[in-house]
């Protein structure tokens, strides 16, 4: 289990703040005059100097002169900020001069150089917060009283889940009933009264699958049966409407039947529009054969061949052969004009078909992905 530190949230700052001429041992106190801050009366902190050698807090001389320009200890003389220097080995001269605890119940005594870690960490009658002040305590006492006592009962201290749910989750005591009604590893009983007991992440499971108070649908509800038994009695229910089932399957099959042929009625008008169209193009095909501007193509093309890759090979050939010949500005009369015009209805229908074709093949494939077959 983690340490708890009972620390205060005084800084080496205020500490030395607290430290007047009392604090310090009969046999420092005369010497610890030298460092006390004539603003302050307290140690000095961050000691800096003017230009006559006076010793000050360094935020305390700041402030002073923010208010007035006059020395705090020579009335006489005129003080400016731009003369202030830190002066960094003065806390060497007295951090061995011997002091008593600020905390006037404290009977502790050392050097200045340990009453920082004395007021941090260890005196008893420092008043301190609870260290549960990050989960919202903000029981404030001497750090005596918060380490025997109310550390104990404090409501806002962590602990782990009794039943492991999660080896890196910190319960706060005041949240523990809230965490126990939502535990995955929480012991509860099932809500339909069957008797069971588990864990509540299983819940769903005893439910859907094992729970005898559970009303489950009936295996032939795809087809169309409306009733819901227990699990006891799912088996019972398949016996006695068997018939019923066989009606209800016989239905379902029958519909089924009925939209494949209407399927079907529509793929074969799709087929005869194509071949449709492919006459219109192959009377377009013999009239451009017997074209003489056919005889500059070069090409023979047939539709009704099996050799798909030849016949689009022949469709781009064909395409960009006529393409080339427009661009090359070939036709001139109006003879040439009607062959334009062929050419480019041989283009669209092309494209229809290759179009019509590729509905016919989605078609197909949407109606053998999408009927249901009964196991």
């Amino acid at each position: 289990m983690q340490e708890i530190i009972f620390s205060s949230e005084k800084t080496e700052s205020q500490i030395f703040h607290l430290i007047s001429l009392n604090s310090f041992t009969p046999k420092s106190k005369d010497s610890s005059k030298n460092f006390l801050c004539p603003i302050c009366k307290c140690l000095i902190n961050i000691p800096v100097s003017d230009k006559n050698g006076h010793l000050f807090c360094q935020s305390c001389i700041i402030n002073h002169i923010k208010n007035s320009n006059i020395c705090p200890i020579n009335q006489n003389e005129i003080i400016k900020e731009n003369e202030i220097t830190q002066i960094l080995t003065i806390n060497k001269l007295y951090s061995n001069l011997g002091i008593y605890c600020p905390n006037k119940e404290c009977k502790w005594n050392g050097k200045i150089s340990e009453i920082y870690q004395h007021i941090y960490l260890d005196c008893d009658y420092e008043k301190i917060f609870c260290p549960n002040k990050k989960n919202g305590c903000n029981y404030f006492n001497i750090r005596i009283e918060i380490k025997n006592n109310h550390i104990k009962n404090c409501e806002y201290r962590e602990m782990k889940c009794k039943n492991n749910c999660d080896d890196n989750l910190k319960i706060i005591i005041k949240n523990e009933k809230k965490h126990y009604l939502i535990c995955p590893n929480e012991i509860i009983k099932c809500p339909q009264n069957c008797g069971k007991e588990f864990m509540r992440k299983y819940l769903d499971n005893h439910i859907n699958n094992e729970c005898t108070k559970t009303l489950f649908p009936c295996k032939f509800s795809l087809f169309g049966c409306e009733v819901k038994n227990l699990i006891g009695d799912l088996d019972n229910h398949l016996k006695t409407h068997l018939y019923e089932h066989i009606n209800l399957l016989t239905k379902y099959m029958k519909n089924i039947n009925e939209n494949f042929n209407k399927k079907i009625t529509k793929l074969d008008e799709i087929k005869s529009q194509i071949n449709y169209k492919k006459s219109i193009i192959n009377k377009m095909i013999t009239a451009l054969t017997n074209s003489k501007k056919n005889k500059k193509i070069g090409l023979t093309i047939n539709l009704d061949s099996d050799d798909s890759e030849q016949n689009d090979y022949n469709d781009k050939l064909f395409i960009n052969k006529s393409n080339n010949l427009l661009k090359q500005k070939k036709f001139r009369n109006k003879d040439e004009d009607s062959d334009f015009h062929i050419f480019n209805e041989y283009n669209d229908e092309i494209h229809k078909e290759k179009d019509i074709e590729n509905k016919r093949k989605e078609l197909i494939e949407y109606l053998t992905q999408t009927i249901p077959l009964p196991i």
